[in-house]
C-alpha cells in the first residue's frame, strides 16, 4: 500500500507537532511520503535542512513542498521525490478549511481533522463528505460529526499522542523561577477566548491572596491576535491583571518547556474547548497534577484522570472566538462549553492545599497516559485502519482493482495490469486451502462453497501477496434466506439465525414465509417477505438455509444430521438443540381436559400408515376421559387412491385457520400426538409434551427434548435419512424400499402399531407431572 500525507510537517504549532509525530511513527509501520505546506524560519528556498528537529527519516518522507507562485499554489520536488510514485491512499491532515482539503486526489482519500466546536461550517462539512473516511482524534469529535450527518461507518477515531520518551516523571535541574521556593501554577498556550485565558488569570488572582506563596507561570503570547494588542504585558494591563505573581515567559525554548512540565507544581487549563490539548497530555505524562475543563476532545485521554472543572453549559462558538484569534476565515459554527469558573477556583484551591496526595496520584496516572496514549499507539491505530481499508473490495493496490462478491459463493474480480494473478480461497479458521486459481486482469474466479466460511482470500503475483481480504461481518448486513415454505423446517432453523447474529454482531436480514411468528420474538432481526423489493450489496454474504445435495451449500450431508443442524452447519455454528422463541400466553380454548393430534402430511411416506391406527388411539383417549382435538388444516388430504381422513371421533378443528389458534390449543393441551411434520415442531415450540410417531425418519432427525419418539429400527424404517436415497417431493408415493401400488402396500409396510402408541400414552399419563428437564426423548424400539 502506498500512502501519501498532505500536511504541514514543518513548524512549531499544534498541527505541526501532530503531523510530524503521527506520520513519523506511522512511517515506521508503513512507508509514508509527505507533501508539505508550511515553511519554517530556516527555509532557504530549497530545503529544510536547518530545522533543528528534522531527521534523515523526515527527509526520506518529504517528497513535495507547496509554495505560492503568482498567487497560485504549486508543488515542487524536494528530498525523496519520485515522479513514478502514485499513492493508493491520501491522508490530508490539515485544518478543515485548508487549501489541501479542496484539492482533487486520485485514490482513496482520508480527511484527518482536529477541531474544537460541535459543528463544522456547512461548506466545510459538505466538502469533508467527499472524502472516503474522516479521521478525528477523539470520540467526542466522532459523535459531533455523526450528529451533523457524517455516516458513522466512515468516521474513525485516531488519537494523538505524547512522546513517552521525553515527557515522563524525572528530576531535572531547577529553572531560575523555582529557586524562590514558591508554589507554581503553569499556564501554557496562546491568550485566546477559546482557551479561557482571561478567565483563568482572573480566577487565579481571586483564588489566592497576595500574601500566599503562589505564582502563575504564563507562557501565553498570541502571535495571531486580532484584539489590537501587541503583547501579553499589554493585555494584562488592559484587563487590570498587573500582578507580581504572574511570571510572563515569552516563547520558551523546547528544552525549557520540557523542564517546566517536569518541575511545575500544577498544570492549569480550563478551555472552552480543545481538539486534543497537547500541553495537557504532556503535563499529565510528566506526572504533575493537571486541571482541565470536563468537555471536548481532551477527554479522550483525560477522562477519569487529573482534576476536571465542571461545565455550566454550551454557548455558540461565534460569540467570542474571533475576538482574540484569527482563524483565517472569519465565520464560525457550533458551540463551545462554558466552564464553571467558581468550580475552577475550588479545584485550584483543593489541589494547592492537598498537593502532596494529588502529586502521588498524578505520578500513578502518568503511567496510564504514557502507556495508552503515546505516539506509537496512535500510529498503530492508524495502521490498523489502513490495513482494513486495504482489505475492502474497492481498494486499489498497485494499480489493481479487487472486487469481492458474496452473492453466490465467494468471487474475486480483478481489473489491473496484464499479469497473472493467483487467487487463493482459504478457510481462515483452519488455514485450509479450499480452492485456488490463476486469472488475468478483467476476469473473475470463484469458490462455489455457499455455506459460511470464515474467508481469507489472498491474491499473489509471482508468489508475492499483494492483496488480502479477511471476512469480518461486524456491524455488516447479512442476508439469510429460507427458500422453504414448510412450517417445520422454518421453526427448526430460525433459532440459529439469531445465534449467528449474536456471534458475529451483525445486522441480519431474514426472508421466511412465516415472518409473523418471529418478528416480535426476534426484534433484532429484520424480517422481509419473500419476493419483496429489497436490495442488498452483493458484497455481503447471502446464506440460503435448506436441504441441498450438490456439496456446495451444506458442509455435511443433511440426511445424516438432525434437521436443526442443517441451519447451524450452513451458518458455521456449533450445533446444540435450541427451541425457537415463541409468543405464548393465550387463554385456554376449552375447559375440558384435551389432547391435540395431527395426522396429515405432504407425502404418504411421512404418514403413520397403520390401518385404523389413529382411530384406535383416539378411541382409547376418549375412553379415559380426554377430548381429542384434531388441528390439521385438512380434514381429508392425499391424492387419488391415497386419501387420509382424520378419525371420526375427534373434535374437528381442521380448516384454514389462523396459526395463532393452533398455538392457543397447543399451549394448553395435556399433550400432543403427531408425526414428523410442521405441527409437531409447532407443538414443541409451544412447550407441549409430545408423542411423535414416525417410521419415515430416524429419531435423531427431530427434536430430542420433551419428546417421546416411537420408532422401530428395522429394514422398513429411517429411509429418509439413508444417504443412498433422496426424497422426491413430487412423488406422493415415494418409497425407495418398496413399490407402492395401493394403500394396502403402505399398511403392510408400516410396523408401528396402535398398541405401541397407547403404551406410551399410559407411560405419559403416569409421568404427566415430570418437569421439562426430566422428559427427554423416550425412544421406543419394538422390532
Amino acid at each position: 500500500m502506498k500512502i501519501k500525507a498532505h500536511t504541514s510537517l514543518i513548524g512549531n504549532t499544534g498541527y505541526n507537532s501532530h503531523s510530524r509525530n503521527f506520520f513519523t511513527y506511522l512511517d515506521k509501520l508503513i512507508p509514508i511520503k509527505v507533501r508539505n505546506f508550511t515553511i519554517g524560519e530556516n527555509w532557504n528556498g530549497q530545503n529544510h535542512d536547518k530545522e533543528p528537529y528534522l531527521t534523515e527519516q523526515h527527509k526520506n518522507m518529504l517528497v513535495e513542498q507547496s509554495l505560492w507562485e503568482n498567487e497560485e499554489l504549486k508543488d515542487f520536488p524536494i528530498y525523496s521525490y519520485d515522479e513514478n510514485f502514485i499513492p493508493d491512499v491520501n491522508i490530508v491532515l490539515v485544518e478543515s478549511n485548508h487549501y489541501y482539503m479542496y484539492h482533487q486526489y486520485n485514490g482513496y482519500k482520508i480527511a484527518y481533522v482536529v477541531w474544537e466546536s460541535t459543528r463544522f461550517p456547512d461548506d466545510q462539512f459538505n466538502n469533508l463528505l467527499t472524502f472516503d473516511q474522516l479521521w478525528v482524534p477523539s470520540t467526542w469529535q466522532k459523535e459531533c460529526a455523526i450528529e451533523q450527518g457524517y455516516p458513522s461507518e466512515r468516521v474513525k477515531v485516531v488519537p494523538e499522542g505524547v512522546h513517552q520518551d521525553i515527557f515522563y516523571p524525572e528530576k531535572v535541574d531547577l529553572l531560575d523561577d523555582y529557586n524562590d521556593g514558591r508554589f507554581k501554577f503553569l499556564l501554557f498556550g496562546r491568550w485566546d477566548y477559546r482557551k479561557s485565558t482571561t478567565e483563568i488569570i482572573e480566577t487565579f488572582l481571586k483564588t489566592f491572596d497576595k500574601d500566599e506563596p503562589v505564582d502563575l507561570i504564563a507562557s501565553i503570547d498570541n502571535p495571531f491576535s486580532v484584539d489590537g494588542m501587541d503583547s501579553t504585558e499589554e493585555r494584562l494591563k488592559h484587563y487590570g491583571f498587573e500582578d507580581d505573581r504572574i511570571k510572563i515567559k515569552s516563547f520558551v525554548s523546547r528544552e525549557d518547556y520540557i523542564k517546566y512540565m517536569k518541575i511545575g507544581h500544577v498544570f492549569l487549563s480550563c478551555a472552552r474547548s480543545e481538539g486534543w490539548n497537547l500541553p495537557l497530555i504532556e503535563a499529565m505524562a510528566c506526572g504533575i497534577p493537571s486541571i482541565y475543563s470536563d468537555w471536548g476532545g481532551q477527554l479522550e485521554f483525560a477522562r477519569g484522570l487529573g482534576y476536571p472543572v465542571k461545565i455550566i453549559g454550551e454557548k455558540p462558538y461565534s460569540l467570542g472566538e474571533g475576538s482574540t484569534f484569527n482563524d483565517g476565515e472569519g465565520h464560525y459554527d457550533g458551540n463551545y462549553c462554558e466552564p464553571d469558573y467558581n468550580d475552577l477556583s475550588k479545584v485550584m484551591r483543593d489541589v494547592y492545599e492537598n498537593y502532596k496526595d494529588y502529586r502521588i496520584n498524578s505520578l500513578i496516572e502518568s503511567e496510564i497516559i504514557r502507556r495508552n496514549f503515546n505516539w506509537n499507539k496512535a500510529a498503530e491505530k492508524g495502521y490498523e485502519i489502513l490495513k482494513e481499508i486495504e482489505k475492502t473490495e474497492y481498494f486499489k493496490e498497485r494499480g489493481n482493482f479487487f472486487d469481492i462478491d458474496f452473492s453466490d459463493g465467494a468471487r474475486v474480480t480483478i481489473n489491473g495490469r496484464d499479469l497473472d494473478y493467483k487467487v487463493d480461497f482459504i478457510d481462515g479458521d483452519t488455514n485450509k486451502l479450499l480452492y485456488s486459481n490463476t486469472i488475468k486482469s478483467g476476469h473473475w474466479t470463484k469458490c462455489y462453497i455457499k455455506y459460511y466460511v470464515n474467508w481469507l482470500i489472498r491474491v499473489s503475483i509471482d508468489d508475492e501477496v499483494i492483496y488480502e481480504y479477511k471476512l469480518d461481518l461486524t456491524n455488516k448486513k447479512v442476508h439469510i434466506h429460507f427458500g422453504t415454505k414448510a412450517l417445520g423446517d422454518t421453526l427448526a432453523w430460525i433459532p440459529y439465525v439469531e445465534e449467528f447474529r449474536k456471534k458475529h454482531n451483525c445486522e441480519v436480514v431474514c426472508t421466511t414465509f412465516w415472518n409473523q411468528l418471529f418478528k416480535e420474538q426476534y426484534p433484532d432481526i429484520e424480517f422481509i417477505e419473500p419476493g419483496s423489493k429489497f436490495t442488498i450489496s452483493n458484497r455481503i454474504p447471502l446464506y440460503e438455509i435448506g436441504w441441498f445435495y450438490d456439496g456446495t451449500r451444506n458442509p455435511i450431508d443433511v440426511r445424516t444430521v438432525p434437521l436443526q443442524q442443517t441451519a447451524s452447519d450452513i451458518l458455521g455454528l456449533e450445533y446444540e438443540e435450541i427451541r425457537p422463541e415463541f409468543k405464548l400466553g393465550y387463554e385456554r380454548p376449552i375447559e375440558e381436559k384435551y389432547v391435540c393430534i395431527s395426522i396429515q402430511s405432504t407425502s404418504q411416506c411421512k404418514y403413520w400408515n397403520r390401518l385404523n391406527g389413529w382411530q384406535r388411539v383416539v378411541d382409547y383417549l376418549n375412553g379415559i376421559g380426554y377430548k381429542v382435538v384434531c388441528i390439521d388444516k385438512n380434514k381429508v388430504f392425499g391424492t387419488d387412491g391415497y386419501w387420509n381422513t382424520i378419525p371420526t371421533t375427534t373434535s374437528d378443528d381442521s380448516g384454514d385457520k389462523p396459526l395463532e389458534r393452533r398455538i392457543q390449543y397447543l399451549e394448553h393441551c395435556e399433550f400432543f400426538i403427531g408425526i414428523g411434520g410442521g405441527l409437531s415442531w409447532l407443538a414443541w415450540a409451544c412447550k407441549a409434551k409430545i408423542i411423535l410417531i414416525s417410521s419415515f425418519s430416524k429419531p435423531f432427525c427431530e427434536f430430542q427434548f420433551d419428546c417421546i419418539r416411537i420408532y422401530n429400527d428395522n429394514e422398513k424404517s429411517g429411509y429418509f435419512n439413508n444417504k443412498d436415497f433422496i426424497l422426491d417431493p413430487g412423488d406422493w408415493n415415494w418409497n425407495p424400499l418398496k413399490e407402492i401400488k395401493s394403500m394396502d402396500d403402505w399398511y403392510e409396510f408400516e410396523t408401528i402399531t396402535s398398541e405401541q402408541v397407547i403404551k406410551e400414552i399410559k407411560w405419559l399419563e403416569r409421568n404427566i407431572f415430570y418437569c421439562e428437564e426430566d422428559l427427554k426423548i423416550r425412544e421406543i424400539n419394538n422390532e
